[in-house]
């Protein structure tokens, strides 16, 4: 074989695996992209539910239903206030 014909033959050669590498490459390149959007997809919906299940606890969490909670076991609300007062002043007049 001459000169020529081998220099053609490998530069031929290398471009055709070049080739193979690179759609082998762009292959991989891609999948991976595809698992970050669901990857990216699923921590939305995680962060969806969580903002939910937050808003839960704050609902669960009030006031008015630790009362209506409270009520239901048999807690009453304190019939009379019992205030405590002194008649003596603090400082006397001269």
């Amino acid at each position: 074989m001459s000169k020529p014909a081998l220099i053609l033959t490998t530069l031929i050669s290398l471009v055709i695996l070049l080739s193979i590498a690179r759609i082998s490459v762009a292959n991989r390149i891609s999948t991976s992209g595809l698992e970050v959007k669901n990857i990216e997809d699923q921590v939305a919906a995680l962060r969806k539910e969580n903002l939910i299940l937050q808003e839960k606890l704050l609902t669960v969490s009030s006031f008015t239903q630790i009362a209506s909670k409270a009520a239901k076991l048999g807690f009453m609300p304190a019939k009379a206030n019992l205030v405590i007062k002194f008649g003596v002043p603090v400082a006397i007049r001269q």
